[in-house]
């Protein structure tokens, strides 16, 4: 009987569409797109090599730095300071924005002063791995108490042995106020695996060439040294150095970078 009332009212429903309309198929449900980006290696998230910039954060990660940058002149030994306090946030899938405050001592016998901040734009073109050298681009604003300057590198970097990760930055970067100063160069990394990544060591490279507007030459500053980097504590101390030595008169003797940084 159930089976008979089933048919009778089925026919009933299509003897009430009109004639020669086919039966109206159900609406799909609304698309909506979004991107989705897969989690990147977890050294990936790591500033592995502090004077070379290697990918970016995943979207939700954040870290808090601290910065110590101390620059000693060829001949004089003069030494300058600049501290900085970085915050980073993976913003978005393939963008991270980082925002510096930074405080100088520009050298003996002056005061310690505000120098400005730097805004930090990194953004990627796929998920890590899926194109070669895993290029982001690199975009920094650098609003300071005196000449504000912007730069712009391209970050290339890639695992070419299990646990070995090499870096390179081309760069560019000027003042855009006062005397036009130009700059720019490359700096390269190798970064090397031990003890299950905890624990990093590797070498750096800076290649950078400086020339102001109206000067009769450009100056040429090669540096290299080695960079550590080193985290415990699940991930709340991280500890990053690299220790630049110039090896040309227009460079500097020292230039090490240390960083103190955790994720929050």
């Amino acid at each position: 009987m159930k089976a008979i009332l089933s048919v009778l009212i089925s026919a009933a429903a299509i003897a009430q569409q009109p004639m020669g309309m086919p039966a109206r198929a159900p609406r799909p449900p609304d698309e909506r797109y979004e991107i989705v980006a897969h989690p990147s290696p977890e050294f990936t998230q790591d500033r592995v090599m502090p004077g070379t910039r290697f990918w970016l954060l995943d979207e939700g990660n954040r870290e808090l730095q601290v910065w110590y940058r101390p620059k000693v002149a060829r001949g004089s030994n003069d030494t300058s300071h600049l501290w900085q306090l970085e915050v980073e946030v993976g913003l978005l899938p393939h963008v991270q924005l980082d925002v510096y405050e930074n405080i100088i001592k520009p050298g003996p016998g002056e005061d310690v002063k505000h120098e400005g901040n730097q805004i930090e734009l990194r953004i990627g073109f796929a998920d890590y791995g899926e194109i070669l050298g895993n290029p982001a681009l690199y975009l920094e604003w650098h609003p300071r108490d005196e000449e504000d300057k912007y730069e712009i590198r391209v970050l290339l970097g890639e695992e070419v042995l299990p646990g070995v990760l090499v870096a390179v930055n081309p760069f560019y970067e000027q003042q855009v106020q006062g005397t036009q100063v130009f700059e720019w160069g490359m700096t390269a990394a190798v970064s090397a695996a031990l003890k299950q990544g905890a624990i990093r060591l590797g070498l750096e490279g800076k290649a950078k060439f400086e020339r102001a507007e109206g000067a009769d030459r450009t100056e040429k500053a090669f540096l290299v040294g080695p960079n550590l980097f080193a985290k415990a504590l699940d991930d709340r101390l991280k500890l990053m150095l690299t220790f630049f030595t110039g090896l040309t008169d227009d460079a500097n003797r020292f230039e090490p970078i240390f960083i103190v940084g955790s994720e929050f």
